[in-house]
Parts: structure tokens; C-alpha cells; sequence
């Protein structure tokens, strides 16, 4: 390698080493000046932050707002108009969501709540989870009312036509007149038990007079109205027990009070049993929202807190001023003293004498008989709290026993309800599967004949086109009779040409006339 070569390669080398710790001292330098900048922004950060801290030591008048604090103020004002944007955005959504949801409650409220006249709910019972519910009704519409009342008029018409008919017929025997009666009012042929339920139906038909389907609609019509009937004459039962629910409830709470009094005199603490309606007996609470039901915090706008403030402060003032004004009048009309009531008993102790702190060889005569009145008094009153403690003990146990024994009677009472309620549906379902037989059996016969209306136009189309079919066969048969007429004169014919051709040619020789023979049996048929 020459000298001149080496000293090109070592500078160009060197160029590249100078250019590489350039580099490395601008990266360096750039990473002194970041980590300079950090420093500064973690000290501007502590200051500001212990500028935040001796800003909420000072007076309220002298005190800077957050903001403030804020170095960077296009960027604080560009930040708001963001979140205000996105909180803009959030309210709308969450008022069309709202908005939808009040729709749907709207509609559901209206076609499954408004619009029943007997309100669903249930009865439970207090020791079980049995419970009892009644039959949610609609409002029957004028054009049912007007319909039930058109069949009704027309089977009292029925029915005293027909009471004339048997007045005026004396032939039958008085044996089946009487069986006649007896089958009349025999629920297997009216087809219905509501009279077991106490809802009468002497318009029903008789099962074996169902013929026509105009009576088959009547009987359905009917059938509806002793399902209606029914149902209410259950729900009146019902409303009757869920009254008297009520009234046990109330009762209870009111021995229930009695009894808190009774714990709080006798020192016990144990769990009371209160009884309340759940959501299915009082379903109306369904469209309010209790304050525990919402697990989220409720935000209070700074007005509303000011005014609950305001409300807090005013209601404070009022209780003290009340206060003071019951103590006095408590003062005024009894000198600040309230007769002893009979449950203070328990608590009230006979103070000992003072000589009692003296040793007893120190003690006088007097104080000697003192302490045995002392003695007695205390023993009167241990007699007298004892006695008192199990009289309470014996009016808790009294009411609770009576507490428990009236619960369980109502839930027999409801128990003989359930049953009671095995009738009514019984009743009920026998009357809906005749209305589906009735439905089934008019379904039936309006098929068979829409079917029979259907087969007589397709027989009607059928003979027509077998007149048709007779009239163009008429025509052909003449037609044809016609050709085979020609075709007849044409054959004779030929066999006229055929028998006189060689009389024709008798002049001719035989050969000649032979080959025009065959020439004439090859021509073509025309």
C-alpha cells in the first residue's frame, strides 16, 4: 500500500470517527438538556403543588381559584372545550336512552296496567311460601256488552216460546216431564259447573240442542261471560282475604309494638318478626323506585346542595326551638318532673343510707333500725320487680303465642282459598275447552262448506266442460263422417278407372297396355 493511499484511507476514516463522536456528544448533549428540562418541570411541579397547599391554609379572601394554577392556558381552555364537547355528546345519548326508556314504560304501563280493571296480585302466606294470586280482568268494550246482551235477549225469547210449547203440550207423562227437569238442570248436559262456584247461567243451551252454527256462536258468547262471571265472583273472595291480610298485619304491629316495650323493660335483645306485603301483593310498587335501589351515587348539583343546606339549617332551628319549648312547659305546668310509670319499676333502686358508708360497729340505734326498714324496703321492691317481670314475661309470651296462632289461622284461610280457587279454575277451563270444541266444531263446518262451495264450482266447471267436450265431438264425428264419405266416392271411383283402364287401350298392344298399367298404379295418391 502506497504512503499516499494510507493517508487517504486514514483521513477518510477519521472524517467517519469524528462524525461518530459528534454525534455521540450531540446525543449526549440532548439528553443533558431533557433530563435538564425534567428536573426543572418536577421542581416547577413540587413548587406549584406547595403554592396549592399554602393556598388552602390562607383566608377565604385571599385565596386563588384552581385555575389559576394553571400555566398553560390555551391549552386548559382547549381541554374544556373537549370535555364540555364529550359531555354534550354523553347528555344527548343518555336523554334518547331515557327517552326511549319512558316510551316503553309508557306503552307497557298502558296496555298491561291501565288498562285492567282488576289489577294482578297475589296473597302470601305468612309462614309459607305458598301464596294465592287472583285473575288480572280487562274492561269489557261496549261492542262485547252489546253482543252478550243481543244473545241473551234472544235466548229469553227462545226460552219462553218454548215454556209455552210445554204448557200447551199435556201428552207427555208427568214421570217425564219431572226426569225432563232434572236432565234440564244437570251440569253434564249444560256443559258447566260455575253454579258450584255460585255464578248462575240459565241462558246456556243444553248440549244436545247445539245444531246450527248460529247457536254454537251464542253458546260461546255465553260460556265468555261465565268465565267472566266466574272470575269476578273469585277475585270478591280474594279481595275479602287480602282485607283481612291487612287487618292481621296491622295487628301484628300493633303487638308488636307492645312487645318492643316489654324487650326494652325485661333488658332482651332478639330478633323481632316483622311481617310486610311483598312486590307480587302490592305490584303498584313496581312503577316507583325506592332510594336503595339505586347503587350509584346521586350527583347533587352546587344549587341543590345550598338548598339542602338551607333546609338542614331551617329544620335545626325548628326542632330546637320546639325543644325548648316543650321543656318549658314541662317545667311550667309539673316542675320538670313526670309521674313514675308502672314499667319504671324494673329500673327504680331505693338509695342507701349514708351511715351505710360507716363501718357497722359505729352504728346508733337509729341507724341500726334505719337499715333494717332499709332492708325490707329493698326486699318490697326485688318482691314487687319480680313480680312485675313475669307478669311482662307472661304478656310476651301471651303475644306471641297470639301473634303466631293468628298467623297460622290466616294462613289455613288461605289454604282452604287456594282450594277454593281449584273450583273456580276448574269451572273455568271446563268452559274454555268447550268454547275451543264450539270454536273447533264452527271452524269444521265453515271448512266443509267453503270445501263444498269450492267442489260445486269445480262440478259446475266440469259439466260445462263436458258439454263442450260432447258438442266438438259431435262436430268432429260430422266432420269425419263427412271425409269418409269423400274417401268412399274416391275409392269407387278409382275402382271404376281401375276395372275400365283396359278397355280403354283395347286398340293398344297387351305389353304397351301392361306398362301403362304400372305407370298407372304408381302415380300418387291425391
Amino acid at each position: 500500500m502506497s504512503r499516499t493511499r494510507f493517508w487517504k484511507r486514514r483521513k477518510k476514516n477519521g472524517d467517519a470517527i469524528d462524525q461518530l463522536c459528534q454525534t455521540a456528544v450531540n446525543e449526549e448533549k440532548e439528553q443533558e438538556e431533557r433530563e435538564t428540562i425534567r428536573n426543572y418541570l418536577k421542581k416547577l411541579r413540587k413548587t406549584i403543588q406547595d403554592m396549592m397547599n399554602e393556598n388552602e391554609t390562607l383566608p377565604e379572601n385571599e385565596k386563588l381559584e384552581i385555575w389559576e394554577f394553571n400555566l398553560d392556558i390555551e391549552e386548559h381552555k382547549r381541554m374544556e372545550a373537549k370535555i364540555e364537547d364529550e359531555v354534550a355528546r354523553v347528555r344527548n345519548e343518555m336523554e334518547m336512552q331515557i327517552l326511549a326508556y319512558c316510551y316503553q314504560y309508557d306503552v307497557i304501563k298502558r296496555e298491561c296496567w291501565d288498562s285492567m280493571k282488576v289489577k294482578g296480585r297475589a296473597i302470601k302466606a305468612f309462614h309459607q311460601e305458598d301464596e294465592v294470586k287472583n285473575y288480572p280482568m280487562k274492561e269489557r268494550t261496549q261492542r262485547e256488552m252489546e253482543e252478550l246482551e243481543r244473545v241473551k235477549t234472544l235466548r229469553r225469547i227462545e226460552q219462553a216460546d218454548l215454556s209455552i210449547v210445554e204448557d200447551e203440550s199435556k201428552t207427555a207423562p208427568q214421570k217425564d216431564e219431572d226426569e225432563g227437569g232434572e236432565e234440564a238442570e244437570s251440569p253434564a248436559l249444560m256443559g258447566s259447573l260455575s253454579a258450584q262456584c255460585g255464578v248462575l247461567s240459565p241462558h246456556l243451551y243444553n248440549q244436545f240442542e247445539l245444531h246450527t252454527r248460529e247457536q254454537k256462536i251464542n253458546q260461546t258468547i255465553l260460556l265468555q261471560d261465565v268465565i267472566h262471571n266466574v272470575k269476578m265472583a273469585f277475585n270478591e273472595e280474594f279481595d275479602a282475604v287480602y282485607k283481612q291480610k291487612e287487618e292481621e298485619m296491622n295487628r301484628v304491629k300493633e303487638k308488636n309494638r307492645r312487645i318492643v316495650e316489654i324487650m326494652g323493660d325485661l333488658g332482651l335483645k332478639e330478633m323481632l318478626w316483622e311481617p310486610t306485603l311483598s312486590v307480587n301483593e302490592r305490584p303498584e310498587r313496581l312503577f316507583t323506585v325506592d332510594d336503595s335501589e339505586i347503587k350509584v351515587e346521586k350527583y347533587i348539583t352546587p344549587e341543590q346542595k345550598l338548598k339542602a343546606e338551607e333546609l338542614a339549617k331551617t329544620e335545626e332551628q325548628r326542632r330546637l326551638a320546639a325543644k325548648c319549648y316543650r321543656e318549658r312547659a314541662l317545667w311550667d305546668m309539673m316542675w320538670g318532673v313526670l309521674e313514675d310509670k308502672k314499667e319504671d319499676i324494673l329500673k327504680k333502686e331505693i338509695p342507701q343510707p349514708e351511715f351505710m358508708s360507716k363501718p357497722e360497729v359505729q352504728w346508733t340505734e337509729e341507724e341500726k333500725k334505719d337499715f333494717k326498714e332499709y332492708e325490707n324496703k329493698v326486699k318490697e321492691l326485688k318482691e314487687e320487680q319480680e313480680k312485675y317481670r313475669k307478669a311482662l314475661e307472661a304478656e310476651l309470651k301471651k303475644l306471641q303465642t297470639s301473634i303466631k296462632d293468628a298467623t297460622q289461622v290466616f294462613d289455613e284461610k288461605l289454604d282452604r282459598l287456594a282450594e277454593r280457587k281449584l273450583q273456580y279454575e276448574k269451572a273455568i277451563c271446563q268452559s274454555e275447552i268447550r268454547i275451543a270444541h264450539l270454536s273447533y266444531s264452527t271452524d269444521v263446518e265453515e271448512t266443509m262448506k267453503i270445501r263444498q262451495k269450492k267442489l260445486e264450482v269445480k262440478l259446475e266447471r266440469s259439466r260445462k266442460i263436458k258439454r263442450d267436450s260432447a258438442e266438438e265431438l259431435k262436430k268432429h264425428k260430422e266432420d269425419v263422417d263427412a271425409f269418409r264419405e269423400t274417401y268412399e266416392n274416391a275409392v269407387a271411383e278409382d275402382n271404376l278407372m281401375d276395372r275400365g283402364f283396359r278397355k280403354d287401350f283395347s286398340d293398344v298392344p297387351g305389353h304397351v297396355v301392361e306398362h301403362l298399367y304400372k305407370l298407372y298404379k304408381c302415380q300418387p295418391s291425391t
